[in-house]
């Protein structure tokens, strides 16, 4: 349902209508960073604006405020920094297109486009590690994709299958430099072991 294409930068238009097709069928695309800067031909020519609905104008290297867009109804005031943040200054092309986040300027940091049955996303702030994951969970809660069925707040979590294909593993660690307090809650499963 969710699709985060973290900073691919080369693609080729056939590819982006592939995409394109995706989304109109219901799924939700989010470039990151500098997704779709180049095709395999051509620098700098932005292929994804043709997806997005955004033209780039510009890519900002040093830290900038950002801030809610007046009237969105994706993301709350805990999904941005508080410090500022570098990434692309976007300019909305398509006239269906949201705002969700803007500079301090009112130039576009964020933007969503619907299409068909989906939409994209297209994240032109260069988010933090920790702010990104607080982005992507509030997009995620938003289209009400269902989550995996374990939780544990305040720590990283991933899951993996074993090289033989027999165990499932739920690795979860703790990101900050002192110790925390989670609870891991599972649902629907039933683990036979647990190792610290």
């Amino acid at each position: 349902k969710v699709i985060i294409d973290s900073n691919t930068s080369v693609r080729d238009p056939p590819f982006i209508a592939k995409i394109e097709k995706w989304v109109k069928a219901g799924g939700i695309f989010i470039t990151w960073n500098q997704t779709g800067r180049n095709t395999s031909t051509e620098k700098d020519a932005w292929p994804i604006s043709k997806l997005t609905g955004y033209k780039v104008t510009g890519i900002v290297n040093s830290s900038r405020k950002i801030q809610l867009a007046a009237g969105q109804k994706l993301l709350h005031e805990a999904d941005w920094p508080s410090k500022g943040v570098s990434g692309l200054t976007l300019q909305k092309e398509a006239p269906e297109c949201t705002d969700l986040m803007q500079w301090a300027d009112g130039t576009t940091a964020v933007g969503m486009r619907p299409l068909g049955k989906g939409y994209v996303i297209h994240l032109g702030a260069r988010l933090g590690f920790g702010d990104a994951l607080k982005f992507f969970e509030s997009v995620i809660d938003w289209a009400k994709v269902p989550r995996i069925p374990a939780l544990a707040p305040n720590v990283l979590m991933r899951h993996f299958v074993s090289n033989n294909g027999l165990y499932d593993i739920w690795a979860m660690w703790n990101t900050k430099n002192s110790p925390i307090t989670t609870t891991l809650t599972l649902s629907g499963l039933h683990p036979q072991t647990a190792l610290d």
